[in-house]
């Protein structure tokens, strides 16, 4: 496998951290042939996951039919009876085994498309202002990514709603979505960032494929404001 394959399979899977992603985003911008080359991956490995499907299915379908053929074979006597009830046992479980494959690898597939689709919206908030000293200290963690040591900085203080959307974004960047989600929601809606407590809400649960909450918290958002609507409508489009 070389780079660039290595690069999309992590890309797809979800497994870049949040700086990764962004880079990898700003090299595909910059690079048509790059795009190209990772939009011909993403439509490979959707077609595979579509044929397992499609092969499921089938054996699903092929086994019924054998199961029919085993009733009518032995409906005759007691002996036969007994062989016949454990043949559809055998024949539930075989089903149940490529039901639960199945379930599993498109889950599975569905997942990374929506790690993907997460990766490809979250952009981390760039501060607008900063006040104080203790501000100061914290802004200049957040600008250089020390995400870590900026919640640690900013814990236990009397959070403005620009400090708790920044705490969000610090720990949607850690992987630790329900403390994203919790400061977010201590966000106002009175507050001059409450398009982006929504806008983050719904990427937020995008990542843990709380998708009721996702489109809940999308569809709130471009009932309020025009921000991010063309991005939120091609989540939506994504999730229907």
């Amino acid at each position: 496998m070389d780079e660039n394959d290595k690069n999309f399979e992590a890309y797809f899977q979800g497994k870049m951290s949040a700086k990764q992603s962004l880079d990898f985003q700003t090299a595909m911008e910059a690079n048509p042939q790059l795009k190209s080359d990772y939009d011909l991956y993403v439509s490979i490995k959707r077609a595979t996951a579509e044929i397992k499907r499609d092969e499921i299915r089938s054996q699903l379908k092929s086994l019924g039919l054998d199961e029919e053929k085993e009733i009518n074979r032995t409906s005759s006597s007691p002996k036969n009876k007994t062989s016949k009830i454990f043949t559809l046992i055998k024949t539930g479980i075989s089903i149940a085994a490529l039901f639960m494959i199945g379930f599993w690898g498109y889950n599975a597939a569905q997942s990374s498309g929506n790690e993907e689709l997460f990766a490809q919206n979250f952009d981390v908030y760039t501060v607008k202002s900063s006040r104080g000293e203790n501000e100061n200290n914290q802004y200049a963690a957040y600008k250089k990514g020390n995400y870590n040591a900026f919640t640690v900085l900013a814990d236990g203080e009397d959070h403005s709603p620009e400090l708790e959307l920044m705490l969000a974004n610090s720990y949607l960047v850690m992987g630790k979505v329900e403390f994203a989600i919790s400061s977010l929601n201590k966000i106002s809606d009175d507050s001059s960032f409450r398009d982006q407590k929504y806008w983050y809400l719904g990427l937020a649960n995008l990542k843990i494929n709380n998708f009721k909450e996702t489109k809940k918290h999308l569809l709130h958002l471009q009932s309020l404001s025009n921000y991010k609507k063309q991005e939120a409508t091609k989540i939506l489009s994504k999730l229907n």
